[in-house]
């Protein structure tokens, strides 16, 4: 007997490697072990582990015994041996292809069912083989194909023994419950792949249970141009494209009840067994008899406010340079006029502030200034490095003025609860969700920056875009706003980086989904061939077509000249330029007149 302490044991002992495993389920009668050892054999070397469960009685252990010295001499397996129901679950200590031994030695299969039931529990696509040594009622083998199937084992091989011309021979029963439940002989001499054969590559049309609720952008049902009702999201087309794929038949329960998503509700239909899975990401935490598929998307809430305004087009010039940088181009500038003043008063004795500032503005922007000075050294070497830097300077102002003339530019954006508080923002919000995020992952401070509202409301708002408030919604939502708004020449709403939390989600389902594992590889191959990204990118002109999203339809043109705005900074300048020297002009003029009087 081995127990749950022994499990490391076994797997030290074994080369400490479970990849896959193989449970045989006996129910024994005599000694037939010769007649089925080659059977024994081939399963033996199609798994590189096995386990064995058996009873206590005399007859179990010397079939035990028997397959034990098999596996030891002559094919050398690893193996787990279990003989009570004090025995855990073994899905924490093996893969979940697992192929078993397991022996009972009369018609009596409650108790070792039990333990099968225990030690089978999450291995829903584990291998089984029961063998009969003595002839049994036809109830017997219908009851242990409904116990089977009851508990979604599908993988199930019977080995019946059978008197032929006077020496023991057996037979191979299996079932398969697509599309109904069905009891199936297989020839003794069938290789592996025929023994245990992928059943769930064709459920024939077997049903598969969901409901359907409005759960933009999961799952929602509209009406096309046509007139055809549709249902789109997806997730739904996760879940009916491997459906119809694997020959399924969907039906939908509960589609005269209201439309409304009702999380609680829906788990109920899960939890009971009256759905198998549905197309909603729904908190698992305390669930009984639900788990969740493979992950298909980050299942996380963001924050998003409205695209901040564009900055008036006459600052553009000063957009270039830092304004540190501009205030050190200024006070170089001036010092450089009084190096150089310095400079012509020690040449020519005159001492002209004004017109070595107008020989620096010059000499920034690579302009000709006057030459005569050039004779004198140090005003050569100064006005040359001055020359060097107003090349430099210039150029690369132009370059990157050009680079923001091709673009929008937009102010600072709302980026954390402090600006959103600071700019007078409001963030809508589901009202039922409000107390749930502010007891977890927001603090009680920010709680009057939320304006929570019915649901009716704030799909309302989202479908018209309406970009007065910031929004609280799930990243998928969010998604299909960015589809829209990528073309546009101004985005409607910026994504902030406040992090709320969340992690990657899959469907809901039942946990003894018989066909999980074929669903999560199909999720899986979905992310390899681009499939998921194609549903993702279905759901804007599905959600436009329903109405749900309702665009404007501002694009931007292609080409936009430069408009008087552009050069409002640069009229300013002139006239203020002007301005200044026409009275400077005129009090010249006034105290010239004033002293020849």
């Amino acid at each position: 007997m081995v127990c749950g302490q022994h499990f490391q044991k076994l797997y030290s002992d074994g080369g400490a490697q479970v990849t896959s495993v193989a449970f045989f389920i006996f129910l024994l009668a005599g000694h037939v072990f010769s007649i089925k050892s080659e059977f024994f054999q081939q399963i033996l070397d199609n798994t590189p582990m096995f386990a064995l469960i058996s009873l206590n009685d005399d007859e179990s252990k010397a079939t035990s015994v028997e397959l034990l010295q098999l596996a030891s001499v002559t094919i050398l397996k690893p193996r787990i041996s279990i003989s009570t129901t004090s025995c855990g679950p073994l899905r924490p200590h093996v893969n979940k292809n697992l192929i078993s031994f397991i022996v009972i030695a009369n018609e009596d299969v409650d108790d070792i069912l039990d333990t099968v039931k225990i030690a089978f529990k999450g291995l829903h696509e584990a291998r089984v083989i029961f063998v009969l040594l003595s002839e049994i009622s036809s109830e017997l083998l219908q009851k242990i194909v409904s116990w089977c199937w009851f508990h979604r084992m599908i993988n199930v091989l019977i080995l019946l023994e059978k008197l032929s011309n006077q020496r023991l021979d057996y037979e191979i029963f299996s079932f398969n419950p697509f599309p109904s439940l069905t009891i199936q002989k297989i020839p003794n001499n069938s290789p592996f792949k025929v023994l245990f054969p992928e059943k769930v590559s064709d459920l024939k049309g077997f049903p598969i249970r969901t409901v359907q609720k409005y759960d933009h952008p999961r799952s929602f049902k509209y009406v096309n141009s046509k007139g055809q009702e549709k249902i789109g999201g997806y997730l739904w087309k996760a879940m009916t494209t491997w459906i119809s794929h694997h020959n399924g038949k969907l039906e939908i329960l509960y589609s005269n009840t209201s439309d409304v998503f009702n999380r609680m509700e829906v788990l109920e239909y899960v939890r009971k067994g009256q759905v198998d899975m549905v197309p909603h990401f729904i908190s698992l935490a305390d669930s009984v008899n639900i788990t969740s598929s493979s992950s298909i998307f980050l299942g996380k809430s963001c924050v998003i406010v409205p695209q901040s305004s564009q900055i008036s087009p006459g600052m553009y010039l000063f957009l270039p340079f830092h304004l540190d940088v501009w205030y050190v181009i200024i006070f170089a500038t001036f010092y450089i006029s009084l190096v150089e003043s310095i400079c012509v008063f020690i040449a020519h004795g005159q001492f002209d502030p004004m017109d070595s500032f107008c020989n620096v503005i010059l000499g920034i922007s690579y302009q000709v200034s006057n030459q005569k000075n050039f004779k004198y050294r140090p005003y050569l070497v100064v006005h040359g490095q001055l020359m060097i830097l107003g090349f430099i300077l210039t150029n690369l102002y132009l370059a990157l003025l050009s680079s923001f003339l091709t673009t929008t530019v937009y102010d600072a954006q709302i980026d954390t609860y402090e600006d959103i508080d600071r700019f007078g923002l409001k963030l809508m919000i589901e009202a039922d969700a409000i107390d749930f995020w502010m007891n977890t992952k927001i603090s009680l401070k920010w709680k009057h920056v939320f304006y929570g509202t019915d649901r009716e409301a704030y799909m309302e708002n989202l479908r018209i875009l309406n970009s007065n408030f910031g929004y609280f919604l799930t990243i998928d939502k969010f998604m299909v706003i960015d589809f829209y708004q990528k073309p546009l020449k101004r985005p409607l709403f910026h994504l902030t980086s406040i992090d709320p939390g969340g992690g990657w989600s899959g469907l809901t389902v039942r946990d003894d989904l018989v066909f999980l594992d074929s669903f999560n590889q199909f999720i899986t191959r979905s992310f390899d061939i681009g499939l998921r990204e194609k549903w993702l990118k279905d759901i804007l002109p599905e959600s436009i077509e329903a109405g749900i999203i309702k665009p404007s339809w501002t694009y931007g043109d292609t080409f936009t000249p430069l408009t008087l705005p552009y050069l409002q900074v640069i009229w300013v300048c002139l006239f203020c330029g002007y301005g200044a020297g026409l009275l400077s002009f005129s009090i010249e003029c006034t105290i010239r007149l004033v002293k020849n009087k």
